[in-house]
């Protein structure tokens, strides 16, 4: 599990610590640093097995990441921190990204269990740079393997077929009907807990089936000696879903809610054997009703009960979805008067030992806001 993560000149997290929980919920304004947390989260993670140049590119850039103002001396430099707990131990790493010129970065990391070691400098053009990483890292503690989720019911109501001995959701939700027709067959025990606790939430739905359907993709080809590439149409057999509701069985998933589909591939993800360590999810509350929002966090909470391995990180706008959270499982974003964010718990507010017993925490928050957070970080200056 990760304990915290720490953040020097991260996009608008330009110095700032988040404890974190098994469960944690972020909440604040727009742009407040949520999303960034959760993206951090998600790169570190990635560093035990991928190449940073694989990692930090697109909108990862470090030139999009970097919050150094352009008038700075020097060369930028960013950094992240995670605090890492297995079992009784713990390890702590350091990311650090520095500017060497234009498009040119380096990349280094430091393990706290490899003090008498320098900082390893992260150059995968090195073909031994695989097993220079996993002897410095060392195996007594891991770097969790996470999934940022970016759900989308239109991606899980599609129509799938895999090929893979054990199927896997798709970040966005796509592969959702492969994965739980082959559970039907492989693991119908898991599947039938898939569909209780769906019904749960969302008590209408009454089962969840499958129809062998034609699945059509396309692929394109090289013609050889003309540089051009022609479009080669696939056709295979996959599987549609259905789901049978308590007025009407047997419609097709592209008809059901976004926030019943939404939930059905959050808790496949979370049950499938494949569940990476970490799941870090945006807007957890979408697409469900308010009273729906507790039952959704008591599952998430029982699912971790049999997998004491799990951490969730969401964020959410939901006050209603933040009355299911204990306050110190809360963190609260803003900005402040530069642009940066200010972090903190919302046990950590100077008045909530006064109104803990008679405010539930998402009313408290409500009540309270963020803006404290300021006044905690002036003090703090001072």
């Amino acid at each position: 599990m990760i304990e915290s993560i720490r953040f020097h000149n991260f996009k608008a997290l330009r110095k700032a610590k988040v404890e974190l929980s098994p469960f944690s919920l972020i909440v604040g304004p727009n742009a407040s640093g949520k999303t960034s947390v959760l993206k951090a989260l998600h790169y570190i993670a990635q560093l035990a097995a991928r190449s940073p140049e694989d990692i930090f590119v697109g909108e990862a850039h470090p030139s999009r990441l970097q919050s150094c103002s352009a008038m700075a001396p020097g060369p930028c430099t960013f950094s992240l921190s995670v605090r890492i707990i297995s079992g009784q131990k713990r390890m702590s790493l350091h990311a650090r990204i520095i500017e060497r010129g234009v498009d040119d970065w380096d990349f280094y990391l430091r393990n706290s269990r490899a003090t008498t070691k320098p900082p390893l400098r992260l150059d995968f053009r090195d073909p031994a740079m695989e097993q220079r990483l996993m002897s410095y890292l060392g195996s007594t503690v891991r770097i969790p393997l996470s999934v940022l989720l970016q759900l989308d019911a239109a991606q899980l109501a599609e129509p799938g077929f895999s090929g893979e001995a054990v199927p896997r959701v798709n970040s966005d939700g796509s592969n959702l009907a492969a994965v739980l027709a082959d559970m039907r067959v492989s693991d119908p025990r898991r599947l039938d807990r898939i569909a209780a606790r769906l019904r749960k939430i969302v008590p209408a739905v009454q089962d969840i089936r499958f129809k062998r359907t034609p699945i059509e993709s396309s692929t394109y080809e090289p013609v050889e000696q003309t540089g051009l590439f022609r479009e080669v149409r696939n056709r295979s057999t996959g599987y549609r879903m259905l789901l049978d509701w308590t007025s009407a069985p047997d419609l097709g998933a592209e008809l059901a809610s976004e926030g019943t589909l939404l939930t059905l591939g959050l808790l496949t993800i979370l049950e499938a054997e494949t569940c990476p360590q970490l799941v870090l999810i945006d807007e957890l509350e979408r697409g469900l009703h308010p009273r729906a929002l507790g039952t959704l966090v008591s599952q998430i909470r029982e699912v971790m009960t049999h997998n004491p391995n799990l951490q969730v990180v969401g964020t959410t706008h939901s006050p209603y979805l933040a009355d299911h959270f204990q306050p110190d499982e809360i963190i609260l974003t803003t900005l402040d008067d530069d642009g940066y964010a200010v972090v903190g718990k919302l046990n950590e507010h100077p008045d909530f030992e006064k109104w803990k017993d008679e405010m539930k925490p998402g009313e408290f928050w409500s009540s309270v806001g963020e803006d404290w957070l300021k006044d905690k970080k002036g003090k703090k200056s001072d």
